[in-house]
């Protein structure tokens, strides 16, 4: 596979109303904003081509250098590593989904969404093997979520989101009811 890159590197930093430049949180504690290399200089020879540095970009580099050395792997950015919402989310990962397991499985079948989900479970999971494996000093923590009903129509979807996670397999492991006490003990909510 050959790559060659045409368009010139854009500039790296937001411009803030006040007009100051701004970049990512990550980038603002490495305490210098990197500088992108540039146009690809020519063509260059590679087993895997990867377009985008963000995480899921990154990432896959990661795991293809991981499981073969010698592969020739190039990722192409048109901005900076991380630039985008790699760049600008808020530290954590989870196994959250923007959509419930049903409307998932409307649209690919029931075991596409047991898959799906048992795949962001275990994406967590490697997340945090991967992090520890390397020496990464990111803070991470693995301690679930916990989403909160202060009212009755929020206690029924609550319970409703629960029975659809165990029509689909996902039980007490996975999902469970807290009463008020243990809420409050847990993530020190209030009545």
């Amino acid at each position: 596979m050959q790559c060659e890159a045409t368009d010139a590197t854009r500039t790296t930093s937001v411009r803030e109303m006040d007009g100051t430049a701004t970049v990512s949180l990550w980038q603002d504690t490495i305490g210098e904003t990197p500088v992108g290399d540039g146009p690809l200089p020519g063509s260059r020879d590679a087993d895997v081509a990867i377009i985008g540095a963000g995480y899921t970009g990154l990432w896959t580099a990661h795991s293809l250098i991981s499981l073969q050395p010698d592969l020739r792997i190039v990722v192409l950015e048109a901005e900076t590593i991380g630039f985008g919402a790699s760049g600008r989310n808020g530290g954590w990962c989870s196994a959250l989904m923007p959509m419930s397991l049903d409307s998932l499985a409307g649209l690919h079948g029931r075991a596409a969404a047991i898959d799906m989900q048992i795949a962001m479970h275990d994406t967590v999971v490697e997340i945090g093997r991967v992090v520890a494996s390397e020496g990464i000093d990111c803070g991470f923590e693995q301690g679930g979520y916990a989403m909160l009903a202060r009212n009755r129509p929020q206690v029924r979807r609550l319970h409703a989101h629960l029975a659809e996670m165990a029509s689909f397999g996902f039980g007490e492991d996975h999902h469970r009811w807290l009463g008020a006490s243990e809420a409050r003990e847990v993530v020190a909510a209030s009545d």
